[in-house]
């Protein structure tokens, strides 16, 4: 009974050997087309990484960089704020991104000695976005330094220093403390704030959220 089947079972195979060649073929035909699939699909994933990369990093504006990017993915330099314990925020005195840049001590300014030499006469600029200048990506064109420039050289007061403390999305208040915590101590001799809409976007907050550190209307 046995050799019956194997007997059976060898002429079956016998009979259809170019049917399993064919499956054969088509096996590896399919793992060869599935591996080039796969090939070409991290191929694809790579290059879009590679170029999405290069984009944020040198062609989109600096917003769109910086929302898109992974926090890991940016280098201290790169964080236009960083924290701060009274302000929640405040500009990242490391950052430098294209021709914008803050100094050693927070401002977007050159660097200036923080105890002011005989004879400068500081002016201080204070506000929001408005007065930081958010949408200009050149230092030398924010009003604060083409406010400095034209008492300069149109007006021949070479004495004088503007200094731009004012950062995007401060309120009045904030902007108070950024005055007692961060600009009385360059000791200006004139303070000229300019403040957008930032006050009305306070009153959109709920008066019970608010604590004693200033946290809740940014939380």
């Amino acid at each position: 009974m046995r050799k019956n089947r194997a007997a059976r079972l060898t002429r079956r195979i016998n009979n259809n050997p170019g049917q399993d060649m064919d499956k054969t073929e088509s096996t590896r035909s399919f793992k060869k087309k599935l591996y080039l699939v796969l090939i070409s699909v991290f191929f694809t994933l790579l290059i879009l990484e590679i170029a999405t990369r290069i984009w944020l990093d040198f062609i989109a504006p600096e917003d769109v960089s910086l929302e898109y990017s992974l926090y890991s993915y940016l280098s201290p330099d790169d964080q236009r704020y960083v924290r701060h314990h009274y302000l929640n925020y405040y500009p990242n005195p490391a950052y430098h991104r294209g021709k914008t840049h803050h100094n050693s001590l927070g401002f977007r300014n050159d660097e200036f000695p923080a105890k002011k030499p005989d004879g400068v006469f500081r002016i201080v600029l204070l506000g929001g976005s408005t007065t930081y200048n958010i949408g200009i990506n050149d230092n030398d064109k924010t009003w604060a330094a083409q406010m400095e420039r034209i008492l300069r050289d149109k007006y021949g007061y070479k004495n004088v220093e503007v200094i731009n403390a004012g950062v995007g999305g401060y309120n009045s208040w904030e902007t108070l403390i950024n005055l007692e915590f961060r600009v009385l101590d360059i000791d200006p001799d004139l303070i000229i704030e300019y403040e957008g809409t930032n006050d009305v976007h306070a009153r959109f907050v709920d008066p019970a959220s608010y604590k004693g550190d200033d946290s809740g209307r940014r939380k």
